[in-house]
């Protein structure tokens, strides 16, 4: 008979979970950081970008007023980018018509009825 208790090893169980933790926390710090590196491009882009079409305006209102015409000034034009993400298109659906007959019935020569052997 085994007399041994059966008691988990507390200082491995420690180790484990601890080791899991940092890997854990490890992997988050890159995400949380490679986040934000992100934002603060994004940030700084949308700041150049609307100066840069700010000064577009400005130049294109002066060439206005000068004697260019809407027409001769149009291909310098930019829109303004718009706030939400293009559409998405949905996925197609395939065809939900019914599937033909089992053609390997068909195939399958008949068994002839009592009554054509009898005759």
């Amino acid at each position: 008979m085994n007399t041994t208790p059966n008691t988990p090893d507390f200082e491995a169980l420690d180790a484990a979970i601890k080791a899991e933790a940092e890997e854990k926390m490890k992997i988050i710090r890159v995400v949380a950081t490679a986040h934000k590196e992100l934002l603060d491009t994004r940030e700084e882009f949308a700041r150049k970008d609307a100066a840069n079409v700010g000064n577009l305006d400005a130049a294109l209102t002066e060439a206005l007023r000068v004697g260019f015409t809407e027409s001769s000034i149009k291909q310098w034009r930019v829109d303004a980018p718009s706030k939400k993400a293009p559409a998405r298109r949905s996925a197609t659906r395939r065809n939900t018509t019914t599937k033909p007959a089992n053609k390997v019935k068909d195939s399958i020569p008949a068994k002839e009825s009592t009554s054509e052997q009898s005759a």
